[in-house]
């Protein structure tokens, strides 16, 4: 296996990339090396499952498992960010506390890079918080401030 930064030219890598080791070593088309990746966990309970919005923002389908948020509950809100529209609808699920409730979606592992892309991506009214899941590992999830 090569070391990161040396030539990888016995390696056929598509240009999307290519996750050699997980969580750990990563061919980045951008950069057009491997590359040590410190992946994060992000928690989606709406649009980011969908694949074609993963495609179309991060330009891969993120790996990923079913969890669940304890406190939470989901509320519809109307979402007046122009950019945001133009990706997806006006009306979109936010996470609210509510004890003794739960909602149920999928944990992804990103790079800190992707969470910069989905920062962008995400309504100008969201902020991003950490939280525990019922796996116990600890994740980003976006909510209406």
């Amino acid at each position: 296996m090569p070391n990161p930064g040396s030539p990888v030219s016995t390696f056929r890598i598509p240009p999307h990339g290519l996750r050699i080791l997980p969580d750990v070593l990563i061919y980045s088309a951008l950069i057009g090396r491997l590359s040590f990746v410190r992946m994060q966990y992000l928690f989606s309970y709406g649009t980011l499952q969908k694949s074609e919005t993963q495609l179309k923002l991060l330009g891969r389908l993120l790996k990923g498992s079913n969890d669940t948020l304890k406190g939470y509950k989901t509320a519809n809100i109307v979402i007046e960010d122009k950019l945001f529209l133009t990706i997806e609808g006006s009306q979109q699920l936010s996470a609210v506390v509510s004890s003794g409730d739960k909602i149920d979606g999928m944990v992804f592992e990103v790079s800190s890079e992707e969470i910069d892309m989905v920062d962008q991506y995400e309504p100008s009214n969201y902020e991003r918080i950490n939280v525990t899941l019922r796996s116990g590992k600890q994740a980003w999830l976006y909510l209406a401030a």
